[in-house]
C-alpha cells in the first residue's frame, strides 16, 4: 500500500499507540510485546489515511476493545454505536476541560477519563462525594450548553449516554502534549501532573513495562497492508450441540465468533470441504443447520485472533444466506440413507458402522484431563531480570525455573506445597524477583519428579523455556506452565 507523509499511521503513531496501550491496561492486559503490536495493527487496518488525529485517538479505544473481544471469541457490542459518528467538536472539548483543578478537575481526570467510580474517587482524593456528584452534574450541564450552541440537543439523552460522550471528550484534551519520548525520559516533569497524555505515557513506560521504542513510528511502512480470506460458517441454534465436535474435526486454523459462528482459515480449502460434507452426511450438524460464505479483504491472522474490519461484517453477510449452502463451495450433501434392515444386509450395515466410526473417531476423541491447579502469573521486567507474581491453589506443587546465560536453574523445587511459602505476600499470592532472561512457573498436583531430566533436555534447545513447558505438559496434561522472556 502506498504511504504518504500525511497518513495518520505516521502522523498519529505515538498518540494512537498510547491510547491502545492505555485501553489494554484499563482492561487488565499488560500492554507490551506482541499483544500491543497486534492490537495496534487491528486499529490501523480500520483507520483511513486521512483520519484526523483526535478522531484516530477516539476510535483507537473502540477498536482496541473490539480486538480484545475478538480474541476472546466474542462479538463486540459498542455502547451507543450511533454516537460514534458524532463530531467531537473542539468547542465541546474546551468546554468540558475548562476546569483543571478542584472537584471538576478530579472528576474529569479520574472519573470520566480513567473510569474511577465517584465513591472510590471520594476516598482517593479525600473529597466529599456530594461535592463530586455536584461537579459531575456541572460538567454535564456545560456539555449540554456547548452542544445546544451548535444546534445539537442532548436534553433527552440518558445520563449514561451523556456520560459516555463525556468519557470520550475527557480522553481528548485540546492542548497538544510535549514530545512523549522526552516525557518518559524524565523531561517536562510539570506535564506529568498537568497533561493527561504525558501522565499516561510516563506511567506506562515507568510502571507497566511499555518499551518506549513502541511510541516511535517505524522508519517505513507503518500501515499494515496484509490481506486475508476466510470462511464464515454459521450454525443454526438447533445444531449448536455439534459445534465442538465440528471444531475438533477441522484441520485448519479457526476461531469462534459468539456461540454460533466460526471463522475458518482457507489455508486448506479441500480439507474444509471434506469436513463439512462429512458433517452434513452424518448430521453432525445436518446440512439444514449450516450456512456460510467466504470473505476477503484487509486483515491478518494473529495468535490473538483475526485482525482487521472483516469480522464485524460477518453477521450482515450471512444473514441473507440460505441454510444448507456455503457460497463458493456449493450446496452441502443430504444425510446418508439409513441402512437396510433385512438379514442379508448385516454385512453392509457392519461395514457402514465401521466406516463411520473410523471417520468420527478423531472428532469424538475424549478431551485430555483438565489442568489440576491453574496458574495466574504476571511478570514485570525490573533490575536486570523480572518480578514474578503468581496466584495458585494452596495445595499446588509449584516450581519456578529461570533462564540465565543459556542455562536453566530451579529457584523453587516444587516437591511440596510448602516450597512456595517463602514467597507468599500474605494475601493469597506469591512474589519473587529473578535475574536472567526468562522464567517459567510450573503448577502440579504432585511432586515434579521428572523436572531435572526435562531441564537437561530443554537446555539443549534454542527456546529452552518453551521446550520445557511443552515437554512437561506432554508428559502430564494436568500440569500448568506459564513462561515469559525479556
Amino acid at each position: 500500500m502506498d504511504q504518504t507523509p500525511q497518513d495518520i499511521a505516521r502522523t498519529g503513531w505515538t498518540l494512537v499507540t498510547l491510547r491502545v496501550a492505555w485501553t489494554l491496561r484499563s482492561m487488565g492486559i499488560q500492554p507490551r510485546g506482541s499483544i500491543l503490536d497486534a492490537a495496534r495493527r487491528h486499529v490501523w487496518m480500520q483507520l483511513p489515511a486521512d483520519t484526523p488525529v483526535h478522531v484516530a485517538e477516539d476510535r483507537a479505544e473502540q477498536f482496541t476493545r473490539q480486538f480484545v473481544a475478538h480474541g476472546r471469541g466474542q462479538r463486540y457490542e459498542p455502547p451507543y454505536p450511533g454516537d460514534q459518528h458524532i463530531e467531537l467538536k473542539e468547542s465541546w472539548r474546551r468546554e468540558v476541560h475548562h476546569a483543571r483543578s478542584g472537584a471538576q478537575g478530579a472528576v474529569m481526570l479520574h472519573h470520566y477519563a480513567n473510569g474511577l467510580p465517584i465513591h472510590k474517587l471520594a476516598a482517593t482524593v479525600g473529597c466529599d462525594a456530594a461535592a463530586l456528584l455536584a461537579a459531575r452534574e456541572g460538567i454535564r450541564e456545560r456539555l449540554r450548553f456547548a452542544a445546544a450552541s451548535d444546534d445539537v440537543s442532548l436534553e433527552k439523552w440518558s445520563e449514561a449516554r451523556l456520560d459516555h460522550l463525556i468519557h470520550r471528550l475527557a480522553n481528548l484534551p485540546v492542548e497538544p502534549p510535549p514530545p512523549l519520548l522526552e516525557v518518559v525520559d524524565g523531561l517536562h516533569p510539570d506535564k506529568v501532573n498537568n497533561c493527561l497524555r504525558s501522565r499516561r505515557a510516563y506511567q506506562l513506560v515507568r510502571r507497566n513495562g511499555l518499551d518506549k521504542a513502541q511510541l516511535r513510528p517505524p522508519a517505513a511502512n507503518p500501515r499494515p497492508d496484509a490481506k486475508v480470506r476466510f470462511l464464515a460458517l454459521h450454525i443454526h441454534p438447533d445444531g449448536r450441540r455439534h459445534l465442538e465436535t465440528l471444531r475438533r474435526s477441522l484441520q485448519v486454523r479457526h476461531i469462534p465468533r459468539g456461540d454460533s459462528t466460526l471463522l475458518i482459515s482457507t489455508s486448506d480449502p479441500e480439507s474444509i470441504r471434506q469436513t463439512l460434507h462429512l458433517a452434513a452426511e452424518v448430521e453432525c450438524p445436518s446440512r439444514e443447520h449450516m450456512r456460510g460464505t467466504f470473505l476477503e479483504g484487509t486483515g491478518q491472522w494473529s495468535r490473538f485472533g483475526l485482525l482487521g474490519p472483516l469480522p464485524e461484517t460477518v453477521d450482515d453477510k450471512i444473514r441473507s444466506l440460505s441454510w444448507g449452502q456455503v457460497e463458493g463451495m456449493g450446496e452441502l450433501p443430504e444425510p446418508l440413507p439409513p441402512p437396510p434392515s433385512t438379514t442379508r444386509s448385516w454385512l453392509v450395515v457392519t461395514a457402514l458402522i465401521l466406516l463411520m466410526a473410523g471417520l468420527l473417531s478423531r472428532a469424538l476423541a475424549p478431551l485430555p484431563p483438565p489442568v489440576a491447579h491453574p496458574l495466574r502469573v504476571v511478570t514485570t521486567p525490573a533490575r536486570g531480570g523480572m518480578w514474578v507474581e503468581f496466584d495458585v491453589h494452596d495445595q499446588a506443587h509449584v516450581a519456578v525455573v529461570r533462564e540465565a546465560a543459556g542455562h536453566l536453574e530451579v529457584l523453587v523445587p516444587g516437591q511440596s506445597p510448602v516450597d512456595k511459602a517463602n514467597h507468599a505476600t500474605g494475601d493469597g499470592r506469591f512474589r519473587l524477583h529473578t535475574q536472567g532472561q526468562g522464567v517459567a512457573v510450573i503448577s502440579s498436583a504432585s511432586p515434579l519428579t521428572g523436572l531435572a531430566d526435562a531441564l537437561r533436555l530443554a537446555e539443549q534447545q534454542p527456546e529452552s523455556l518453551k521446550t520445557l513447558a511443552s515437554a512437561l505438559q506432554k508428559t502430564d496434561s494436568t500440569i500448568d506452565v506459564v513462561w515469559d522472556t525479556l
